[in-house]
């Protein structure tokens, strides 16, 4: 009974161990020296979407303390997991003050291009999915001494109650960064339907009105290094839009309409899960 018992134990640990996998690497393609990145600085956007929540995630990932010099050509590997009915749909690469998006292709495709463009010493970036909700973000060049900024864009499915509409904030994605985050901007865009954002485990925090670059004016709040690295899930809600129990909307695509559809089922808890999209 007690081996079985240590087994149990064994297995949760493996569990909690696999759960928010990152891992951020700066190489030299050259000679393979490297070690591990930093991200310099990092802001999270959350728009409500339906069912869904949209991240924006800016990184900016340098090689500091990696003892690389101007002339050295480096390389960025960063991978990452998300969770369960997560979708990535944008990966967007800074060029000096530009910014350019990058292209949705089989990864046979993109792995040449990428590749051809490492060898000729050119500016790419390419974002891969791996397996399941596993992804490897490849950016190049970069100099020994300078960064590069990437944005990733991507859905994560809405937790719904009869009270709040929530999610857990991903902040395990900054955890494998050899100088730690000071800190993270959160911001959020709400229209007349979403209503009183806040998150939920610190409730003296409230969110202000700023006027962000790039994003324009929008609601900021910020979170300081101890509540980035605390291992507690920081979960962001906004009130329920619903009416009567149903909450129902359509979204007009290029080649889909969608339609998303949330209920209260009568049962004594009140809880509704977030249905699948179905186009029309």
């Amino acid at each position: 009974m007690k081996k079985l018992r240590q087994l149990f134990y064994i297995l949760i640990l493996l569990n909690t161990l696999n759960f928010g996998y990152t891992d951020l690497r700066i190489i030299d393609p050259r000679n393979w020296g490297g070690g591990q990145g930093t991200f310099e600085e990092a802001t999270l956007t959350i728009q409500p979407k339906g069912i869904y929540f949209e991240y924006n995630l800016f990184l900016t990932i340098s090689a500091k303390g990696l003892g690389f010099q101007h002339q050295d050509t480096l390389e960025i590997i960063y991978n990452f997991d998300l969770p369960k009915g997560a979708i990535v749909h944008d990966s967007w690469l800074w060029f000096n003050d530009e910014i350019i998006k990058g292209k949705i292709m089989d990864r046979w495709t993109a792995s040449q291009i990428y590749e051809e463009i490492v060898n000729r010493r050119r500016d790419p970036s390419v974002l891969y999915k791996n397996y399941d909700n596993y992804y490897e973000l490849r950016i190049f060049p970069m100099a020994g001494d300078e960064s590069r900024k990437v944005k990733i864009t991507f859905l994560l499915p809405a937790i719904w109650s009869a009270a709040n509409v929530s999610t857990t904030l991903p902040l395990y994605l900054f955890n494998n960064s050899a100088n730690p985050l000071k800190i993270l901007d959160v911001i959020t865009q709400l229209t007349s339907e979403w209503k009183n954002p806040k998150i939920a485990e610190l409730p003296n925090k409230i969110f202000e009105a700023k006027t962000y670059p790039i994003v324009g004016e929008c609601l900021q709040l910020t979170l300081d290094q101890n509540e980035i690295y605390s291992n507690s899930l920081l979960n962001y809600q906004v009130d329920a839009p619903f009416k009567n129990g149903v909450y129902l909307n359509t979204f007009e695509g290029k080649e889909d309409n969608i339609f998303q559809l949330a209920y209260l089922p009568s049962v004594p808890e009140n809880i509704t899960q977030s249905k699948n999209r179905y186009p029309y």
